[in-house]
């Protein structure tokens, strides 16, 4: 298929200058008047970075306890067969598609801390319903209302972020929330494993979605506190400007985005990292490693644990090194990683003990680095190419995107893993990084070598 935190500004850190991709330097972007001020930077929000990272942590923790559950719940104990189940996720992937760009227009229009919280608390009920449902309908009810909550939630994230973590922060801060997301997602894992081997039948599952819901509400209150941006975190000439005005310089929305070719290169960068990245690791990886080594379970399990170990272990110091880099020349940087990954497990093919499964373990800690480049880099990269009053909008393009890519990414590793000799399916997905790494060299042209060089303060 992602922070520190300090409400006292004399609390600094400074470390090794970190490089940002100058947005004023990309063609096809409405640029600003150079005669007007700057507004001054800093974050606008009523809530501290702390206590989103913690409240985030905590959503993912009972994400991870369904994660892995949700198909078994509703094909094995639900007894409504894999097709209902296999119904209930592309309708997810559909509703959140169609409401996707709504949400964002929504986050450029109103708070987009509460546009954020909204979308939480549908992600709740859909999945405290499904610890309800008994039928096929009332499942697909709930993969409607996750649906739209997560249309609501994912287009206004990135705009309330901003609106607590100042430009020069951003890189920890999205770096620490990955780190935060993977620690729950697997904390959360065993958890939900645990609470249904200990609890049989249909209570340990009703007990597991009702969790699963509760985790939301922390994020959703924290987020309801983040000021506002937008409209009411502007100038006072700005906010009070005549809606003609106001038209001209923000163009008509999603037309002026489309015609951006920056905003479509870092929407395909998006597609692309889901497609031939996450999506592969989880699917297409697997069965590969599976084949290769002659169905070796404890193999694939360990893969995963030295994955994560060097995403939450070393975040840290591989967020310093790419930020001494551009965030575009250091998601280039990553998706080469990725590319060196898949190269590692055609090396492992068929290769015994101890070379496969050591190439095996040289595929987990690649592939670890190019998340770090791209968890630390996406985001403050979109953040700074977003033109005035669209973030929202350029957050919901981008999660298209990644709604694209995580459900054909799926599908399409299952077949290549499949169908195809090991090595040549390998091959196939250094095949695709190179892709994303054509993507992201586009995208750094066209962004230009322009930086901008701040210090990074403690968030």
């Amino acid at each position: 298929m992602a922070d520190e935190s300090s409400s006292d500004p004399s609390v600094r850190h400074t470390e090794v200058p970190e490089q940002s991709d100058a947005p004023a330097a990309a063609p096809g972007l409405p640029q600003p008047d150079p005669a007007e001020p700057a507004p001054e930077p800093g974050p606008t929000g009523t809530v501290g970075y702390p206590a989103l990272l913690v409240s985030f942590a905590i959503s993912s923790f009972g994400s991870g306890m369904v994660l892995p559950l949700t198909a078994v719940y509703i094909a094995s104990q639900l007894g409504l067969g894999a097709g209902v189940a296999g119904r209930y996720f592309v309708l997810i992937a559909v509703t959140s598609f169609l409401g996707t760009l709504v949400g964002g227009r929504l986050a450029d229009r109103r708070r987009p801390g509460a546009v954020a919280a909204v979308g939480l608390v549908l992600l709740g009920a859909g999945y405290a319903l499904l610890a309800l449902a008994g039928s096929a309908l009332s499942v697909m009810l709930c993969a409607v209302v996750v649906g739209a909550g997560n249309s609501l939630l994912f287009p206004a994230l990135a705009p309330a972020l901003g609106a607590v973590v100042p430009e020069a922060q951003r890189r920890r801060a999205f770096s620490q929330r990955y780190t935060a997301m993977n620690v729950g997602i697997g904390l959360g894992a065993a958890a939900g494993s645990a609470i249904v081997g200990r609890l049989h039948g249909d209570t340990g599952y009703h007990l597991l979605y009702l969790a699963d819901a509760a985790t939301f509400l922390p994020l959703a209150v924290t987020l309801l506190r983040v000021g506002p941006v937008g409209r009411d975190a502007e100038p006072a000439e700005l906010r009070d400007e005549p809606p003609q005005e106001r038209k001209r310089r923000t163009g008509a929305g999603y037309l002026t985005l489309l015609r951006s070719r920056p905003i479509l290169l870092l929407a395909l960068v998006q597609c692309f990292s889901l497609l031939f990245g996450y999506a592969q690791f989880e699917t297409a990886a697997p069965l590969l490693i599976h084949r290769a080594l002659a169905g070796d379970v404890w193999l694939l399990g360990t893969v995963v644990a030295v994955n994560t170990a060097v995403v939450v272990l070393l975040q840290a110091p591989l967020r310093r090194w790419f930020s001494r880099r551009t965030e575009s020349s250091a998601l280039i940087v990553g998706a080469l990683f990725w590319a060196g990954a898949y190269g590692c497990g055609a090396l492992a093919a068929g290769l015994r003990s101890p070379v496969g499964p050591s190439a095996m373990m040289a595929f987990a800690v690649l592939f670890a680095v190019g998340e770090s480049a791209y968890a630390c880099s996406f985001y403050p990269l979109m953040m700074r190419l977003a033109p005035d009053g669209l973030l929202g909008r350029v957050s919901a393009l981008t999660s298209l995107g990644s709604n694209v890519g995580s459900t054909v990414g799926p599908a399409l590793g299952v077949a290549v893993a499949a169908s195809l000799d090991v090595r040549v399916g390998w091959a196939l997905l250094a095949v695709g990084a190179f892709v994303l790494v054509g993507t992201c060299v586009l995208l750094h042209r066209t962004v230009g070598s322009t930086t901008a060089v701040a210090k990074e303060e403690h968030v």
